[in-house]
């Protein structure tokens, strides 16, 4: 269920936190398959894109995503970045396939 999920992916969050692994000064994130695979949830989804619009005056892209990731119990940046970027490439294909799935009309 989406609460196991959101759970266990907290859970792996606060190991990694708690053991103090650290790549490139952030919390390692663990990967999908670690954190079961877990979908995100709307709740999740509403959250991301708030702090899309919050933090978007910051700078350096690594705080943003640390600063999103942080209002997101269970998200880490990484995984909030991969979502972002999924989101935009899906939307880009779906914009590309309405304006030129078919070729440029012909006058014929």
């Amino acid at each position: 269920s989406e609460d196991d999920c959101a759970s266990k992916a907290g859970q792996l969050k606060a190991k990694a936190v708690a053991a103090g692994k650290r790549q490139n000064g952030d919390v390692a994130a663990p990967d999908a398959a670690a954190a079961g695979g877990c979908a995100w949830t709307a709740q999740e989804q509403k959250q991301l894109e708030a702090g899309l619009q919050r933090f978007a005056s910051l700078p350096d892209a690594k705080e943003r995503w640390r600063s999103i990731a942080a209002d997101i119990p269970g998200r880490s940046a990484k995984e909030c970045a991969m979502r972002f970027r999924q989101l935009r490439e899906d939307l880009l294909k779906r914009r590309a396939g309405e304006t030129g799935a078919e070729g440029p009309a012909s006058s014929s």
